[in-house]
């Protein structure tokens, strides 16, 4: 068996046991994940001028502080995202329960790029810790001095794998005392999940489904004080208020 099978059967494994599910683990990895940034800082700074030869004050503010800042988030706000989420009921459904129910998908692959390498390798991580999944990382070949970095901290500070009926079983969609009521409301997506497809529909879900969700910012074209920590020229070092 290759590397990468054995790679991939020990994260289904880690998956499969439950470990990676509960509120509890996550937020650990969270804030594991965020003293690995914080206490190796240094470290990925110097693989990135490496890589790309970027100094200090931009590896650090074009790359860390997104992830650092995504970390945060997440551990804040992730009690609230795990919990289930009302929907609305028509009047023929007025005494039914409906809710979304949010699982984890299983196992993640999330491939690193080349030109952000240390971010666009963590921030993916971070929503994937979040969501109760296993995660397998292929950081960019490209970067070699970042990816061998991240391949010697993540297992420093990460785990190596990374209602009671609802809670313990998956799939698509799901209907209690009832065979597929469910479809009958709006508010609640209707699909498959692992073997059985991937995806959702039933009003807005089907919108959401079959759309590309295209993030758009438009700012001011003055220019903000914190527009400088953006464009040179930069301080030699990065100082932490």
């Amino acid at each position: 068996m290759s590397k990468i099978s054995e790679t991939i059967n020990r994260a289904r494994a880690a998956f499969n046991s439950g470990k990676t599910k509960p509120l509890e683990f996550r937020l650990r990895q969270l804030e594991n994940l965020l003293r690995m940034m914080e206490e190796k800082e240094k470290d990925f700074t110097a693989a990135l001028k490496a890589d790309l030869h970027k100094g200090e004050w931009p590896a650090y503010y074009e790359e860390i502080i997104y992830a650092v800042e995504e970390t945060k988030h997440a551990i804040a706000n992730l009690p609230q995202w795990i919990l289930d989420e009302p929907v609305e009921k028509d009047s023929q459904r007025k005494d039914d329960v409906p809710y979304i129910h949010s699982e984890p998908m299983g196992v993640v692959l999330i491939m690193g790029a080349w030109n952000y390498p240390f971010n666009l390798t963590i921030q993916p991580l971070v929503g994937a810790i979040a969501a109760g999944n296993a995660v397998v990382i292929k950081p960019s070949e490209l970067s070699e001095q970042t990816a061998i970095t991240l391949a010697k901290m993540i297992p420093q500070y990460l785990d190596k794998v990374i209602k009671k009926i609802v809670a313990e079983t998956s799939s698509g969609g799901f209907c209690a005392n009832d065979v597929i009521a469910h479809l009958g409301l709006h508010s609640l997506p209707f699909g498959g999940v692992g073997d059985s497809g991937m995806g959702s529909y039933h009003g807005k879900d089907s919108f959401r489904t079959c759309s590309h969700r295209r993030s758009c910012l438009i700012r001011p074209l003055k220019k903000e004080e914190s527009d400088k920590i953006r464009f040179p020229p930069f301080p030699a070092k990065v100082t932490h208020k």
